[in-house]
């Protein structure tokens, strides 16, 4: 394993994800990185996903298949297959309508999100990505650390 990956691999499972602190979420800073947590729903089973990446730069929200495997997320026949572009190249996701989708005070219902196989040497969970984050209507303070609605 490479110095850089292992440090990479040392510094997410040393990080502390964000806190409520009344209508701010403190978003928790690793090498960079901007790190939240949020729980999903589907068919009246609920999970809380940590080391959720904070990215702007991502279009839609993915979440990692091994983080919600124990509550029965995993590819059906009719699930829509998605591509995705990034700087790592092409990747497959497969698209689920959850039951819902909640961090901090804000939470959505019926809404639809993409599942992936992330590499597991990172220990990321996923991306919170411009979807969501839109849809929510959320402000990203970087002096205070914190996100919140507008």
């Amino acid at each position: 394993m490479s110095t850089i990956r292992a440090s990479l691999n040392w510094l997410w499972k040393s990080c502390l994800v964000w806190v409520l602190e009344g209508h701010q979420l403190k978003i928790g800073p690793i090498d960079g990185l901007l790190f939240v947590t949020m729980t999903l729903t589907l068919r009246g089973k609920s999970r809380t996903i940590d080391q959720l990446v904070l990215d702007t730069g991502a279009s839609h929200s993915v979440i990692s298949m091994d983080a919600v495997d124990d509550i029965g997320i995993y590819g059906e026949i009719d699930d829509e297959i998605v591509v995705m572009h990034g700087i790592g190249g092409v990747e497959r996701s497969i698209r689920k309508k959850i039951d819902s989708v909640e961090f901090g005070t804000f939470k959505v219902s019926e809404v639809n999100l993409d599942f992936a196989n992330f590499d597991a040497h990172f220990g990321i969970n996923g991306l919170l990505g411009a979807d969501l984050l839109t849809a929510g209507r959320f402000v990203i303070d970087l002096d205070a650390m914190e996100l919140y609605q507008k």
